[in-house]
This record gives C-alpha cells, structure tokens and sequence, in this order.
C-alpha cells in the first residue's frame, strides 16, 4: 500500500513544487539539502567534494545520501546511505555498475535516478514508473525514497536491501543481504545472509556456516512459517506474517540498529543508543559465527585453523594466496576442470586421485550440513564424488557409516571436535598424473598468515601416523592422546579409487 508522508512533509514538498525548486546545478561544494530533492538536480562527488560527496540530509541528520568512494579510492563511486555519525554505509544503489570518474553525473529527473560514465552512457538508473517523480526524500530511518505528485512511494531503497539491515526495515523470506567485495569495491561478495522460511543462515559459495536457531543466543518461541526478518530496539526477530515470534535473539535496548554481514563473512549487529549518537556504537555487538575457526575462509582456502592460530595440515605447504597447497606438487582439482564446465553429475575428465587429511580434521559445512548418503562404506563414498564433477573431495564418518560432498570451493579446515567421538576422514580430489610420493613432513606454519581473530593461544596435544594406501591416496589418521589407547590396535582403512 502507498505510504504517506507526514503533514509537514506534505507542505515542504508542495513549496518545492510551487517554486519550481528545480535548482540550478550546485556548484562545486553544493549546499546539502534536508530531506526532499526535486527532479532537475545533479550531483557528482566532484560537485560535493567539500561534504565528501553527501548531498542530502535526513531532517535529523542522521543519514546523508552521498556519492560515495569507499576507502577513498577513486575508480568506484556509489550511490549511497550513510549512518552520519558512524559514517557506516548502509545501503548502495549501483553496486554491480559503480561510476568509474568523480566528475560523471548523478541525476534526479521526473523519470527517476541515474548515473551515467564519462561519456555520458548510463550504467544504472531506477526502474521506469507509471508516474512522474515529484521529490527523493531521505527520512531517519535510512530510507532514501521516490515520490509522486500525490506523495506515494514509486521506489524505496528499503525494498532493496545489499549488505545491510536498519531498525524499521524488513527482511522477507525469499530475500537475502549479500556481502560487499571488499572493503573498497561493494561488487557483491561471496557472502550471504539467506531469509528462509525456517530461518536465517549464513552461507558461503553455497555452503552453509551459520544458522540463528542454532546460536547459543537465540531462541525458538514457536513453530511456524517466518514470513520476515526485522531488528528493533530490544534484538533481533524472525516473525510469521501474524506477527508473531518464531526466533529471536534478545539484544540490550538501543534506539538504533544496524545488522551487516561483512565482506569477511561475519554477521555484526551495531547497536546505538541514539540514531544521531557519534560515539562508538554502545557496546561490543553481537557477532556471528562466534567460532573465529567456523568462518569459511579463516585461514584461507585448505588452510587448517587450530585454537593456537592458522597453519597447514600435514602433508600440506603455505601457498601464495594465504592457504595451503599440497606439499608434494600435486593440484587440487577445480570445478572448471571438470569436461563439462563444472556440471553436477558426470565423470571428470581426467582421471582423479585423492589426498587425505586424516581423521581429527573437520570442514566447516560439515558441521551444519546433513550428510550426502548413509549407510556405504568409504568405497562407495568416494566413488559418488569421482562421479560428481562439483564434487571436490568428501569426508566419511565411520561411527555413522555417513558420506558427506564438499562441494563448490574449498574453504578453511578445523580441529574435529574430539569430545564427540567423531571419526571422520577427510580427502580432497587432486590429478592422478601429478600426484607424486610427498615427503614425510609434518603440520607446515603458514608464513605470512595472521592468527585466525578470536583464537586463543591454547591447544591440544596430538599424534598421527602416516601410511599410503594402495591408490596413492594419503591416510593421516589423528589421534588424540585420550583415545590413543584404545586405537593401538586399528589399522588405516584403504579406500579404492
């Protein structure tokens, strides 16, 4: 239904009007307007540079509209919302299509906003409407809106949220906050926050890390279907379309929120205790997952995150892009060497063999994840992903008798959870006409690679044996010197290709 403005509101936006307020282009440091803009105007962060690139106000100041260039670097400009006091972006138009030059233009027209490139081709503008556009309103909440003549809502940024969620905005299930790049380039990352109709999860490259009904500090009030995702002034809420509670995650009370998911993977949620506070948000926040180690790429892509920092499995060297690679000179199989682009099923098109990590080593989305099959044997397992060309190495439990698919890309390792029992041994898919007898070297510290954040200094002892089985597929079994005792006896499973 069309939202209406306030009476004051009305009024200024009918002076606008009556007055022709379509201003001349500002020139260069253009006042910042309050609130409502009518079309005819232009901006540029060249034009605004003096106010770095704000150009519209919220009546409370809390929010600017800006063209904005993150880490104030000059070959992406958006189109922005900013938390002011903070100076937290929390919304981007053009994300896919940035202004490449600090003087292109960016226009307010009857027909709606565009940008356009140094040569005056448009990149990104919003969509046509039935109505012409009378203002572009920019209210406290963070919302920047298009209105007609009648004050309806044509286009909010509200209904189109990118990495982040303010206080009085909803999220619907269906709808996700994706991640920027990085901290300069906000091209969307590999990073979602999913709304479900069940409930919210964290997702990287399609593989699953974080769920709110699982976190320690939410809570299920009821079954039901969630309908959307809002943040208020007492937490965070999944809520059915009666309005009634389905997960929350009780927060202390603030006038303002911000939930962000991070180009690093981390769901944050800033609270401040005012809208126009510009202090420091009111207390730590609330950070998701808590387990630095659970982040997809904790110590880069095969690298192995331990409660003492990042190093590399056995068997494993640091490579260039702060991961590991195999020692031996073998390489990982990608999705793109598969025959058929990287389809889902079908033979790959060279032949495969398989590199172990042993037991004691845990994947991420294994942790969340049920398995692929169960029931088989490692054979059967490791014969379902050499059939899958997605499929880049798997993990079998042998208490469960479960096979689980690691597909996609290849993120960060952890320590198994010895407490549980577990005894799963992981492989990775790698060419069988690299493979080549790796020496006998033990974990490999990463050179170069800070400490996973959030890792205390603290760890466990561990011994593990080395053996090749007959494919060349390594098998290093951990073994926890609790359990040390009760394995003497075991001998290392062989697993066929």
């Amino acid at each position: 239904m069309p939202t209406r403005l306030p009476l004051a509101a009305v009024l200024l936006l009918f002076l606008l009007l009556l007055l022709g307020a379509a201003a001349p282009t500002p020139a260069r440091g253009g006042r910042v307007a309050t609130e409502l803009l009518a079309p005819g105007f232009t901006a540029s962060y060249l034009l605004f540079i003096d106010t770095y690139g704000a150009f519209l106000a919220s009546r409370s100041g809390a929010f600017h509209a800006v063209v904005y260039n993150p880490g104030q670097q000059q070959e992406r400009f958006y189109l922005a919302v900013l938390h002011a006091p903070s100076k937290t972006c929390v919304w981007v138009a053009n994300r896919a299509a940035p202004i490449t030059d600090r003087a292109a233009p960016l226009q307010l027209t009857a027909s709606g906003i565009s940008a356009e490139d140094p040569n005056g081709t448009t990149i990104w503008s919003t969509p046509p409407f039935g109505e012409p556009v009378a203002a572009l309103r920019l209210d406290d909440h963070g919302n920047l809106s298009l209105l007609d003549a009648r004050n309806a809502t044509l286009w909010q940024s509200f209904d189109r949220p990118t990495d982040s969620l303010l206080s009085s905005q909803r999220l619907p299930a269906g709808a996700f906050l994706a991640s920027a790049a990085s901290g300069s380039d906000f091209s969307e990352g590999a990073y979602r926050l999913d709304v479900t109709a069940a409930d919210a999860v964290l997702t990287w490259m399609g593989s699953m890390y974080w769920r709110l009904s699982n976190d320690a500090s939410s809570t299920v009030e009821r079954s039901g279907t969630v309908a959307y995702m809002a943040v208020n002034g007492t937490g965070l809420y999944l809520l059915a379309a009666d309005g009634g509670v389905v997960i929350q995650l009780s927060l202390p009370a603030a006038e303002l929120r911000v939930v962000r998911l991070g180009y690093d993977g981390k769901l944050q949620i800033q609270s401040f205790a005012s809208a126009n506070s510009s202090k420091s948000p009111m207390d730590g926040g609330f950070v998701a997952p808590s387990d630095a180690c659970a982040l997809p790429l904790s110590c880069g892509a095969l690298g192995l995150c331990t409660p003492k920092g990042c190093t590399c499995p056995p068997l494993f060297a640091a490579s260039h892009d702060a991961g590991c690679t195999p020692s031996d000179g073998s390489t990982p199989l990608s999705v793109s060497s598969c025959g058929g682009g990287g389809g889902g099923s079908g033979n790959n098109s060279s032949p495969v063999s398989y590199l172990s990590f042993g037991s004691g080593v845990a994947y991420f989305a294994n942790k969340l994840a049920p398995p692929t099959v169960s029931g088989g044997n490692v054979s059967s397992c490791q014969a379902l992903c050499t059939s899958n060309c997605s499929c880049r190495g798997y993990f079998y439990d042998d208490s469960s008798l479960s096979c689980y698919l690691v597909k996609h890309e290849l993120g960060s390792f952890m320590n198994a959870d010895s407490t549980k029992g577990s005894d799963k041994l992981g492989y990775i898919k790698v060419l069988s006409s690299q493979l080549s007898r790796p020496s006998n070297r033990r974990g490999v510290r990463m050179r170069g690679v800070r400490r996973a954040p959030g890792i205390s200094s603290s760890g466990g002892s561990a011994r593990r044996r080395i053996q090749r089985t007959w494919c060349g597929i390594l098998t290093i079994r951990t073994t926890t010197s609790s359990s040390l005792a009760s394995r003497q006896g075991s001998r290392t499973k062989r697993s066929r290709t």
